[in-house]
């Protein structure tokens, strides 16, 4: 069964990206709920040979290693109120992720380690929770219902 992304019925398009820096965790957290509330999704982009397996299996976690506290952690990450991971060399599926029966949480990244737009999300993600919105190349539209 080879099933191709499906593009979704317009989706809103992103504003010019402002940039996300949020260094306070509860703060994060509370951008991530308002956004949640509007009825914004995460985005994340997958490997287009993931996407097939990916749809008949849901998304597992993936196994990381925290190098401070030396402990394994599973998460699999996406954003929300900032554009998705797209390298221009590679083509990917973007997918909006329904938040719902999902554990979202702020993720700290760049070298000054706040929040930029980065979720974890905590849960294994089920195929019924996956929307394709198509594959990039490059990308200019996001998770708005």
């Amino acid at each position: 069964m080879n099933r191709q992304p499906a593009q979704e019925e317009a989706p809103q398009r992103v504003p010019p990206e402002v940039p996300i820096n949020i260094e306070d965790p509860a703060e994060a957290q509370a951008f991530i709920n308002e956004r949640l509330a509007a009825g914004e999704w995460p985005v994340m982009t997958m490997p287009v040979d993931f996407y097939e397996d990916n749809m008949a299996n849901g998304i597992p976690p993936l196994t990381k290693f925290d190098k401070l506290t030396k402990r394994g952690y599973s998460v699999t990450a996406a954003t929300i109120g900032r554009q998705p991971f797209t390298p221009p060399d590679e083509q990917r599926v973007i997918c909006r992720i329904n938040p719902k029966g999902l554990r979202i949480v702020p993720r700290a990244t760049g070298a000054d380690k706040a929040f930029h737009g980065v979720v974890a999300i905590m849960d294994p993600i089920p195929t019924e929770n996956i929307v394709a919105m198509g594959v990039s190349s490059p990308i200019e539209e996001v998770s708005k219902k």
